[in-house]
């Protein structure tokens, strides 16, 4: 049981980084209105992503091998994990329509 969340965590932490380098497409990387409308938008928010991800999956990984031999802990352990997935998700749709928003206003000026 927890090699597997090892393992999906490593691979959550394969996509974030890789959805960094990726331009913006159908497929890959954080995907809502606002990074769609623009590659400055979906370069800075899937770099953000990407060192948020990045910091969450390898502190989750180090909370599994030291913490996650008991039930109750490796259970504890998983609900904070999608929690802080969560709240990073809501941040970075918050983040990327500041983005795009700050954008739009240096245009019209």
């Amino acid at each position: 049981m927890k090699l597997d969340l090892i393992l999906v965590n490593c691979v959550i932490l394969l996509v974030g980084i890789t959805s960094a380098f990726a331009p913006p497409n159908s497929v890959l990387g954080f995907r809502i209105s606002a990074t769609l409308k623009g590659p400055y938008v979906w370069k800075e928010t899937n770099k953000r992503m990407a060192v948020i991800f990045g910091f969450l999956v390898s502190l989750f990984n180090v909370l599994l091998i030291f913490f996650g031999n008991n039930e109750k802990t490796l259970w504890l352990i998983e609900l904070i994990f999608f929690a802080c997935i969560t709240i990073t998700a809501l941040y970075l749709t918050f983040y990327a329509n500041f983005l795009l928003k700050k954008r739009l206003q240096k245009r019209s000026d």
